[in-house]
């Protein structure tokens, strides 16, 4: 009897290699979207870093501003090189109180030209101190030293007995002679809420402790270490929820000194732990500005990629396996049959061709699931190659949406801030290769905490979706509608300049001025504020212009909100 080894050895040999195959692929599937969900984390982690370079620079023009302010009045440069202790506090008491009460200054400090203090005013968690002691500062203050020697403004990271934080170090100058220098520092703690405001992500400082313990008056540093949270000889300052402290101790013992990122799973929400290095004048690194941010959005789109991407190979894989056995089944059936034919040749009894031919007919004409194999070979592999087809294209739609899903925010039904890479980087290129125009409207809804505070996220939800349709209604169909993050949205105009920008941003702040949500016969109403930039020539991408707009957001909001600065 007819056995057929070779057919089942190479359908056995075909699954391996096709399970083999699939597994490769998926592998390679798998750790490209790991490597996209690690690309989207790093983006995070460097979008932060731009932002605190950005409120770092900001915070040091302010301290330079108040610095030069004060080193520029003659009375004050006079009495310092007279040393007149009495005269200058008269003179600065009035600013320190200012300085303190309006922009959180915790140091105003001057020294003469041989590094000995004149005069200080100083605000620790105990309150103020004012010091007129004639201490030598240049063994311990070494950005002062080297201020006194270059005749240069210095701006460093230092820790002194009081408080850790930025200091700007300006040189006073009376009559063309270095008389003294002028110090003025910002404790790092007050940088906390200006984070969390720019950021909208929780922020804090985690802070070593043996640097504190060697720089802060005894008192002080035992006061930071009662009231303050201890993560593996580091201080946690700022307020932080209690549930995240186990985790985080987890996650700053994992995170190297070549990526300081790292994902935080707290119940179905996903965070990015990003720490960012504080070094001090010396260059010495004395702890990390941490901000804690969900990205649960990011780990979603890669388990469901992940997820849709292990069904669809398998899937496969379980569909062409069955189709390897029944073409092998019915090649079997087909071998056995020309065996038959080939027997009755050699009896020289050809009527079997005929006889099979006629069967093949009369079966078909009887009922087409009445057949022979070869025939029911034929016809099976046409309808399982129908449904095979049917099949591929209802997972290639199934995959398309999934691509298209990933891309829109779920709530307002406009693109999310993936869009930005995937569609708006393409839009950005065109339009510089074309030379044509493109422009940023950057907007955020204004006060839009209290909306959720007082009415509740859900009544949030519906002026974010009127915001939404609004907007929709006055841009042209080839803008782009982004939501940003939050209450924060950003639409691109390509071939717009920034004048006609300029015109659609206020069309869009005079419609939401005029919009009212109303909720159970109550009428809530909201505005907005917007920044507009064009995008220039030597922009290299699409965030060069938004970082631009948001500066001009920022300035709206700080100048009144409810208004367009371009």
């Amino acid at each position: 009897m007819y056995k057929s080894r070779f057919i089942y050895r190479f359908i056995f040999f075909i699954v391996g290699a096709l399970t083999f195959s699939f597994i490769v692929l998926f592998s390679y599937e798998f750790f490209s979207i790991l490597k996209i969900k690690d690309k989207e984390l790093q983006e995070k982690y460097e979008n932060n870093k731009k932002s605190l370079s950005l409120i770092k620079e900001e915070q040091r023009k302010l301290i330079y501003s108040m610095a030069f302010l004060i080193a520029s009045q003659e009375e004050i440069l006079k009495e310092v090189n007279n040393n007149n202790k009495t005269k200058l506090y008269y003179l600065l008491k009035d600013k320190w109180d200012v300085l303190k009460r309006e922009f959180k200054i915790s140091e105003l400090h001057i020294v003469d030209k041989n590094g000995k203090s004149i005069i200080s005013f100083t605000n620790t968690i105990f309150g103020d101190i004012q010091d007129l002691k004639d201490n030598y500062l240049l063994d311990l203050r070494f950005d002062v030293k080297k201020s006194l020697e270059t005749g240069k403004p210095i701006s460093s990271l230092f820790v002194c007995k009081y408080f850790y934080g930025i200091r700007y170090i300006y040189p006073l100058q009376y009559k063309d002679k270095i008389v003294g220098a002028l110090s003025i520092g910002k404790s790092l703690d007050t940088f906390l809420p200006i984070l969390k405001k720019h950021l909208n992500k929780e922020a804090f400082l985690i802070i070593n402790k043996d640097s504190l313990k060697n720089k802060l008056l005894p008192e002080i540093f035992s006061y930071f270490n009662k009231n303050y949270k201890d993560l593996n000889n580091f201080l946690i300052i700022g307020r932080l929820d209690p549930i995240f402290i186990e985790d985080l101790k987890l996650a700053f013992k994992e995170i190297s000194t070549d990526k300081y990122h790292t994902p935080i799973k707290y119940g179905d929400t996903s965070f990015l732990l990003s720490l960012y290095p504080i070094k001090d004048y010396e260059g010495k690194n004395i702890g990390f500005v941490a901000i804690l941010e969900d990205v649960s959005l990011i780990f979603d789109n890669f388990y469901k990629s992940v997820f849709s991407m292990l069904a669809f190979y398998l899937v496969m894989l379980i569909s062409l396996i069955v189709i390897i056995f029944l073409v092998g089944g019915n090649l079997e059936n087909r071998i056995k049959e020309i065996i038959h034919i080939t027997e009755n040749i050699s009896n020289k009894n050809f009527s079997v061709l005929e006889k099979y031919s006629t069967m093949v007919d009369e079966k078909l004409k009887k009922d087409f699931t009445i057949l022979d194999e070869i025939d029911f070979l034929k016809l099976h592999i046409l309808k399982t190659g129908e449904e095979l087809k049917d099949f591929i294209e209802s997972l290639n739609t199934k995959i398309k949406k999934y691509a298209k899903d990933s891309l829109i925010d779920p709530l307002t039904k406009v693109l999310n801030r993936r869009a930005l890479s995937k569609i708006i980087e393409n839009v950005f290129d065109t339009s510089k290769l074309k030379k044509v125009p493109i422009s940023v409207i950057l907007m955020d809804i204004d006060y839009f905490k209290k909306i959720n505070d007082t009415y509740g996220h859900d009544i949030g939800d519906i002026v974010l979706k009127d915001f939404a349709e609004t907007v929709k209604d006055i841009i042209s169909k080839r803008d782009y509608l982004i939501r940003l993050g939050g209450e924060e949205f950003a639409v691109i105009l390509p071939g717009a300049n920034l004048e006609k920008a300029r015109e659609i941003a206020e069309k869009i702040r005079k419609a939401i001025e005029s919009r009212s949500v109303n909720i159970e016969g109550k009428n809530i109403k909201y505005t907005v504020s917007i920044g507009v930039e064009e995008a220039k020539e030597e922009d290299k991408n699409i965030y060069e212009i938004i970082i631009r707009a948001d500066k001009k957001l920022y300035e709206a909001k700080k100048t009144g909100r409810n208004k367009v600065v371009a």
